[in-house]
């Protein structure tokens, strides 16, 4: 009997709407507490800085950085890719994380956008 994980969907739109996606996949299953938890800590309500909480950031997709790029990654699928942020899959996870304890660190982490564009090569 396989292992039932979690996959964390999210995306990167840039300022002129181009978009990657991208997921990541934890062991367990996300509890309401967990989602209750990092949805709550979403700046502005929809947006994260992947690289703050370990995660890859999905502008590095995208064959050159553009004047449209900056850190902010959204959760939430709009349109035709439109699907749960947090789903229940059989793959292996990808991080040696729990979802519980990624959800832990994504609720406490304070969302520096100043470190993150240096970081990311935008100043």
């Amino acid at each position: 009997m396989q292992a039932i994980n979690s996959k964390f969907n999210y995306l990167y739109r840039d300022a002129s709407n181009y978009k990657q996606f991208g997921y990541v996949v934890f062991s367990g299953e996300f509890t309401e507490q967990d989602k209750i938890l990092m949805l709550g800590n979403l700046h502005e309500g929809d947006f994260f800085i992947p690289g703050n909480v370990g995660l890859p950031s999905l502008q590095e997709k995208f064959e050159s950085v553009s004047i449209d790029d900056h850190p902010w990654h959204e959760i939430n699928f709009i349109g035709e890719t439109e699907r749960s942020p947090f789903e229940l899959t059989s793959e292996n996870p990808t991080d040696i994380r729990s979802v519980h304890e990624f959800a832990k660190e994504f609720g406490k982490t304070k969302w520096d956008e100043v470190k993150a564009c240096p970081r990311m090569g935008f100043i």
